[in-house]
């Protein structure tokens, strides 16, 4: 027909007096004999083939035949249909399909790819051994499995709006397989492919970063505290307003849930608090704390803080046994953590 000319550069008286071996650039003519018999007595076949056009310049195109036999002779029907810029965007999603492979393969960052409910398409290696998931068994997972963030309604509302969004960035929390959780950067992409909404996620181990930011902010509230405490000694017009201050300074700029002052009593040897502020004041009601390296009640951070005349920072309070005396009204006021230092009059 027509379209079969427009197709080759031929016009019609043309194309009528030329073989199919003629215009196939694909197979020799024997071969093309040999499927051509091969074709004889079958329905319908479709296949690809390059076919030449007039000018020497070749085509991609997509062939369905179907044989019949007319008066004892048998022909064959086709239909050809130009794929060339299929077959070259099909090269062009190759090369970048290959290219997205390297790059998944060789970034630092755990790719995930996710559909528009938020179920696993496809993850990288980096991705897995960042959760201690292997391939397989990320497959069937979705994000609520290791957000730890979230709940899965509050995932799927924000999926919503990501999976439109061309770029998003974002920290959020992940979990292990294992059951640890741990601080990361989410960057987001949302795409539509034929129709259907994914989710192209990068995410970025950032532990390491949050706490050396956490360090940081405890440093300069402690300084604001340091610094506050400063004035407090210039305004302050008695010792136990200054002790008071002081408390109230050290969790106030501080960030400490509570401060207390203690005065050591020259005849007993005891640790008396004169002063306090913040949460959980009430663990020093009754407290016994010695400065008597012989004493239990003196090897404690304070009395040890006092003596040896250094500062005493306890990271671990429940599970230090030194501070056995002590477990059971620091649990009662949620001390995790304790510091002792030690101040002097008059140098």
């Amino acid at each position: 027909n027509d379209s079969f000319c427009r197709m080759l550069g031929y016009t019609y008286e043309e194309a009528m007096n030329l073989n199919v071996a003629d215009w196939d650039a694909q197979w020799t003519k024997d071969q093309l004999l040999e499927r051509l018999k091969a074709f004889v007595g079958k329905r319908g076949a479709t296949f690809e083939t390059v076919q030449r056009r007039k000018d020497g310049s070749l085509i991609d195109v997509e062939v369905s035949t179907t044989g019949v036999e007319i008066d004892g002779q048998n022909y064959f029907f086709a239909s050809s249909r130009d794929i060339t810029e299929r077959k070259r965007a099909d090269k062009r999603n190759e090369v970048l399909m290959r290219r997205n492979q390297t790059l998944m393969k060789s970034t630092l960052e755990g790719i995930h790819i996710m559909d528009a409910v938020g179920n696993v398409v496809e993850v990288n290696d980096t991705f897995c051994r960042m959760l201690g998931y292997t391939q397989d068994e990320m497959d069937g997972l979705n994000v609520a499995d290791w957000d730890a963030q979230w709940s899965k309604d509050e995932l799927m509302e924000r999926f919503k709006t990501l999976i439109k969004v061309d770029g998003a960035l974002f920290e959020t929390r992940h979990r292990r397989k294992d059951g640890s959780v741990f601080d990361v950067e989410v960057s987001t992409t949302g795409a539509e492919i034929d129709g259907r909404y994914y989710l192209y996620a990068a995410s970025r181990d950032i532990t390491e970063r949050k706490s050396s930011e956490a360090k940081l902010q405890r440093l300069m509230m402690l300084y604001a505290a340091l610094n506050q405490c400063n004035q407090s000694i210039v305004r302050c017009n008695s010792e136990q307003a200054l002790f008071q201050q002081v408390c109230r300074d050290a969790v106030q700029f501080g960030g400490i849930q509570m401060a207390w002052v203690g005065l050591v009593d020259g005849s007993t040897r005891m640790v008396k608090p004169v002063a306090s502020f913040g949460a959980g004041t009430e663990y020093l009601e009754g407290i016994e704390i010695s400065v008597d390296a012989g004493e239990r009640s003196g090897q404690g951070p304070t009395g040890t803080s006092i003596r040896e005349n250094h500062p005493v920072w306890i990271h671990d309070f429940q599970n230090d046994p030194h501070l056995a005396p002590w477990h059971e009204r620091a649990k009662r006021a949620g001390w995790a953590s304790s510091a002792s230092l030690p101040l002097h009059r008059n140098g």
